[in-house]
């Protein structure tokens, strides 16, 4: 047994060694090389006032070519130290986001957003790897992202009444953050604005799924429960899970045991995974929406997640239903999912009671 354990030993040190080195390899650019109080020390010594009043200025009058020279300029100034020169240069970028979209050129956003800190200091979690003081490029990033959101928003504010199928149309080919702006858009929508943008959105799903989330979030304005039956047949994606949790406080227990039932016998089994996580905690004891979940207990992809929901809250009639099934299924896959749902539902009880 000694000469069998070493050679797994030099296994696991040769593993952890090469671990070490992949992580040493990847934050090699990334030393430490400044305290933290020591870079907020010589950064507040420093006079920066008159730059920061000048840039302030130049980006309210729309000067690209200046600003983008001072900011450069400032990013390697002799006279300044590396803290406080970055300092400047991530206040300015964290200002903009309070600024309309577009309010400097896009050279100046990239300049900041190409910008990479030099001024690094530990992490927390690991001392010896360098993480940036002033994250320049991630606060311009956030800023792009913001900026292009708000755009958006406009533009599909104005695009509801005017063309609502062109929104249709940019939604799917917009990138995240103009996708959430349109969808921010659909707060100002009227009744029938929602109304027209659902039935686009849910005629074009099969050639853009992506439109899942607009369709949603225009169903849900209107609280069309058939418009998101009709979405819980043919849509798809993350946006699905937000669409079902929002569709459960807001529909009717009925309307939500119908949407449950549409997604499991009628959707994609990601679908239907995601409707039972989140509809069926608040539709415990409806007798509709339990006989559906106890007759899905055999199926092997969606049995579990069956179990689980019925194992929350179920009635007198659901437990006797288990137990029937648990006993004459014997070994069966219905049956040893009826235990699961049991045993679970016996803990918890044993939880409460304690």
């Amino acid at each position: 047994m000694p000469n069998a354990t070493r050679p797994r030993a030099g296994v696991l040190a040769i593993i952890m060694f090469m671990s070490m080195a992949m992580v040493m390899a990847a934050n090699a650019w990334q030393p430490v090389n400044w305290d933290r109080g020591e870079a907020v020390r010589v950064a507040a010594q420093t006079d920066t006032f008159a730059t920061r009043e000048a840039l302030r200025q130049l980006a309210l009058a729309g000067d690209g070519k200046e600003l983008l020279d001072l900011l450069q300029s400032t990013s390697t100034r002799p006279d300044w130290p590396l803290p406080a020169r970055e300092n400047v240069l991530h206040d300015f970028a964290e200002s903009l986001r309070g600024m309309p979209p577009g309010s400097v050129s896009p050279e100046v956003m990239g300049f900041l957003g190409d910008y990479r800190s030099q001024v690094l200091i530990a992490r927390a979690e690991h001392p010896v790897t360098g993480v940036a003081m002033y994250n320049i490029r991630s606060v311009a990033h956030g800023v792009q992202h913001t900026w292009d959101r708000q755009e958006a928003a406009f533009e599909g504010a104005a695009l509801l009444g005017r063309d609502p199928l062109a929104l249709v149309g940019r939604f799917d080919s917009a990138g995240p953050a103009a996708r959430q702006g349109y969808l921010d858009a659909l707060d100002t929508a009227t009744p029938g604005q929602l109304e027209t943008v659902c039935f686009l959105a849910l005629s074009h799903l099969d050639q853009a799924p992506d439109l899942t989330a607009l369709a949603g979030q225009a169903a849900l304005g209107t609280g069309d429960a058939r418009a998101l039956e009709q979405l819980a047949r043919t849509g798809s994606g993350p946006a699905m899970a937000r669409v079902l949790r929002s569709a459960s406080g807001l529909l009717t227990t009925d309307q939500s045991a119908r949407l449950l039932q549409t997604a499991i016998l009628e959707g994609s089994h990601e679908t239907a995974a995601l409707a039972i996580a989140n509809l069926s905690p608040a539709l415990a004891g409806h007798r509709g929406a339990e006989d559906t979940l106890l007759d899905l207990l055999g199926d092997p992809a969606l049995g579990s997640s069956a179990a689980l929901a019925l194992a929350r809250r179920p009635d007198t009639e659901t437990l006797q239903r288990l137990d029937r099934i648990a006993i004459d299924g014997q070994d069966s896959l219905e049956a040893r999912r009826a235990r699961l749902a049991l045993d679970i539902n016996r803990t918890q009880y044993a939880r409460e009671i304690d």
